[in-house]
Order: structure tokens, then sequence, then C-alpha cells
């Protein structure tokens, strides 16, 4: 009779550590969920992470940094970008008009210091009601700086598109590839769009 007792008794507290066990995983599998919907509702609401807009302000220092170099140079640059956010250029070509790419129109919105100096911006969130127009940006400053003419685009990335690519700042001469204009002046070339043409015109 004891050794039944204590089978019964071994069995019991089997049972309940598999009980136990059962409910740690399950309230497990729910944070997981829970966490997970959380982030990507916030991903949504709050575009811009700050990786990425870390990234865009060493995209922005080195193209200034090309500029620079008494040489023509190309350097590629390894380019973080969220979905639903584009890369735009504020210069004599895009300042004064709505931008149309890739079969959308864009109002190009700036900062006060961008009316006169060139300015490379990133659209964090943006509304859509037959022009795609910026209402939370970010803007760097390009002093001095001249984009090779009809290099400018504006660089969308969708929830398609791969979160990095390589971008390539180019110092153009004369004769140099994707650049249209003055020995000098600067392109900045997104991959992702040139697979897709973008820059067929000016190769």
């Amino acid at each position: 009779m004891p050794a039944r007792r204590l089978e019964e008794s071994r069995l019991r507290k089997m049972i309940d550590k598999k009980a136990i066990m059962l409910r740690f995983l399950t309230t497990l599998l729910l944070a997981l969920f829970v966490f997970g919907f959380a982030g990507c509702v916030a991903a949504k609401y709050f575009r811009l992470s700050s990786q990425a807009e870390t990234n865009f302000a060493e995209l922005a220092e080195e193209v200034i940094e090309v500029s620079k170099s008494p040489l023509p140079l190309t350097r590629p640059f390894v380019f973080i970008q969220d979905a639903d956010t584009y890369v735009y250029f504020v210069d004599e070509a895009t300042r004064r008009q709505n931008f149309f790419f890739d079969d959308n129109y864009y109002a190009i919105n700036y900062p006060a210091e961008c009316e006169k100096e060139n300015c490379l911006c990133l659209c964090q969130k943006f509304e859509d009601n037959g022009i795609r127009e910026c209402n939370e940006f970010v803007c760097k400053e390009m002093p001095n700086i001249e984009f090779s003419r009809e290099s400018e685009i504006i660089a969308f990335r969708s929830d398609e598109d791969p979160r990095r690519q390589t971008v390539r700042v180019i110092k153009c001469a004369a004769n140099t590839p994707y650049c249209r204009g003055n020995t000098g002046e600067v392109s900045v070339i997104f991959d992702l769009w040139d697979d897709r043409g973008a820059y067929s015109h000016i190769k």
C-alpha cells in the first residue's frame, strides 16, 4: 500500500511539472506574439528607425566628403532605408515645382535653410492625395555642392524592396558615367533604381 501511494505521489508530481511547463510555454508564446504585433504597429506609425536616421546622416556626410575630392571619384555606400520613406534632392532643378518620378508626383518640401542651399532630404512620413507630400522629413545641407543634372530622383522604398542597397557617390568629370553636367558636380546613384533603369539616360 505505501508503495502504491508513493507511485501515485510520483505521478502527481510529474503531471504538475508538465502542467507548469505547458503554462510557461503558453505564456511565452503569447508574449512573443504580443511583442511582435506591437513591433509591427510601432514600425507603421514611427517610420524612421534610429538606425535608418543615423545611416542617412552618414550618407550625407559621405556626399560632402566625396565632393571635396580634387579628382574624379566613385565611392560605394551601404544605405539602410525604412519602408514607405524616400530620399529626395533639393536644388535648382527640383525646388520650384512638383517633381514627377516613377508615375508619381511629389511636392518638394524643405526647411528654410534649403531655400538657398542645396540639400539631401529623407521623407519619413507623407500623405498621398494625387501628389505625395512629405509632412515629416529630415534634411542635410550640401554646402557648395551641385548635383549633376538629371541625376536627381525620388528614391522611394516600398515594403517589397530590400532594406539595404548600395548607393554610389560620384565626383564627376567630363564623360564620367552617371554624370551630365560640369566637372566637380556630384551624382548620388541608388542601385535599386539603377536596376530599374532610372539612370539609363545619363550612363
